[in-house]
């Protein structure tokens, strides 16, 4: 699990220009549309799961913690 946590950081790391740990919905919104095929219905649940304080950027080290937050115990 921590191997594809660190590939999700990681491919979120690519589309970030300034590299300050956060993506704009708008800039994602383009990079989804071109490379995946979602609907806006679809696009806007991932935003609310991403960007769950509505701030306008995604922050993908959070993103990814919640996705892989496992109790491995």
């Amino acid at each position: 699990m921590a191997d594809e946590k660190s590939q999700l950081i990681e491919a979120f790391y690519n589309f970030d220009g300034d590299y300050d740990g956060f993506v704009s919905i708008e800039e994602f919104r383009g990079i989804l549309r071109d490379g995946l095929p979602m609907s806006e219905a679809e696009m806007k649940e991932f935003f609310e799961t991403a960007d769950p304080n509505n701030t306008g950027f995604i922050d993908y080290k959070a993103f990814a913690g919640m996705l892989y937050s496992v109790d491995e115990s």
